[in-house]
């Protein structure tokens, strides 16, 4: 995830210090908006219920385990009154570990589903900048821009485009006419 971020700090900072030279030689510049697409795309509704249905399964996976030390504690708390010592530390332990299992299961989890979607997003932005490159050539554009909203802010990287530099709906377009799933 920080790869990608730096990646998109580093193609915004270098848009940034080639905009103006692109004005002056009066080159087209224009953008892609990445939600929209994500939102009016076969392949984005696809990856939208993919993430889902993984998402899903893997809080599925937690919510198994947190049952586990439930039942454990209920377990040790019903009969610790009649157990040895011996046995008493033998449910502890037991209820510890399935406790540390839990939180490495959700580490995991995290991990997992942050990867699976990076991946998964990574493929779809693939696509896209196969389809904008090709639009981009036809049409005479000198720079084409992905619109991503910044995930700590929520706020758009870009803070204004023209509605005539906004190619979205033509990447749309060849998106799903191109049976990209």
């Amino acid at each position: 995830m920080r790869r990608v971020s730096c990646g998109i700090t580093a193609v915004l900072v270098a848009a940034a210090l080639l905009l103006p030279a692109l004005a002056h030689a009066q080159q087209k510049v224009g953008y892609v908006d990445l939600s929209k697409a994500m939102e009016l795309t076969e392949m984005g509704k696809r990856i939208k219920k993919d993430l889902a249905s993984k998402q899903d399964s893997l809080e599925l996976q937690v919510k198994q385990q947190e049952l586990k030390v439930l039942n454990l504690k209920d377990d040790y708390n019903k009969k610790k009154a009649g157990l040895s010592q011996e046995a008493l530390r033998q449910k502890e332990q037991g209820l510890e570990q399935a406790m540390m299992e839990g939180q490495e299961l959700v580490q995991k989890s995290t991990v997992e589903f942050e990867q699976f979607k990076m991946k998964l997003l990574k493929d779809f932005i693939d696509k896209m900048e196969t389809f904008t490159g090709q639009i981009a050539k036809a049409e005479g554009y000198a720079m084409i821009i992905l619109k991503v909203e910044d995930f700590l802010t929520g706020s758009s990287v870009i803070l204004y485009g023209a509605p005539e530099a906004d190619m979205t709906n033509k990447v749309i377009q060849k998106l799903n006419s191109s049976g990209a799933k």
